[in-house]
């Protein structure tokens, strides 16, 4: 990532410096997409049962200018 991604990005975080409430607009300032992947059901169930079904999904959001951040 080129140090001219950086210096942009975080330009963009002064503006923002407290964030009460993530809102649409903040989320289009500093995101590029957000990938969200499949459900992984733990051993034993073929399919979730109820909107609480135990499960795992990874979530991986992908900053402007700088790039992809930790895996949720």
């Amino acid at each position: 990532i080129k140090f001219e991604n950086y210096q942009k990005f975080f330009a963009l975080t002064q503006q923002y410096s407290k964030i009460e409430e993530l809102d649409r607009d903040t989320l289009i300032t500093f995101v590029e997409r957000i990938e969200v992947g499949p459900k992984i059901l733990p051993e034993g169930y073929k399919r979730a049962t109820h909107k609480n079904s135990p499960c795992q999904q990874s979530v991986k959001i992908i900053y402007k200018f700088i790039g992809e951040g930790e895996e949720l």
